[in-house]
């Protein structure tokens, strides 16, 4: 997702809300891949 705004600060990422499923979906699934289920705010 080339055009998606992503920001990183510390140890949090930072989206535009129109990209924010989209980056949710993926950080799960890479989450996931690992065995690890995160908490997303």
């Amino acid at each position: 997702m080339p055009e998606s705004p992503l920001l990183t600060i510390h140890d949090s990422l930072m989206t535009t809300a129109p990209f924010e499923d989209d980056f949710r979906r993926v950080l799960l699934e890479e989450f996931a891949a690992v065995g690890l289920s995160p908490t997303l705010h």
